[in-house]
């Protein structure tokens, strides 16, 4: 699992590792499970999303928060 937090602009994030092709990559936004890959879609280590990240309302200055689970490739 990584977790990327303040995320306030952008809409790219990178893995650590490449998951293992044939894998199920389960993703976390602001503690939202985004199933529909019309919302994101990865290549590699890369995970982009539709919408770019921001603050949101209510969070004061803090930015947005992305869990991601996967099985590592290699591992």
């Amino acid at each position: 699992r990584e977790e990327f937090h303040d995320l306030v602009s952008g809409n790219q994030i990178t893995l650590t590792w490449t998951p293992c092709p044939g894998t199920i990559v389960v993703l976390y936004r602001n503690g939202s499970r985004y199933d529909d890959l019309d919302e994101w879609s990865i290549a590699g280590r890369v995970i982009t999303m539709l919408d770019s990240f921001g603050i949101s309302a209510g969070s004061g200055s803090s930015g947005e928060s992305v869990y991601v689970e996967y099985y590592q490739n290699g591992l």
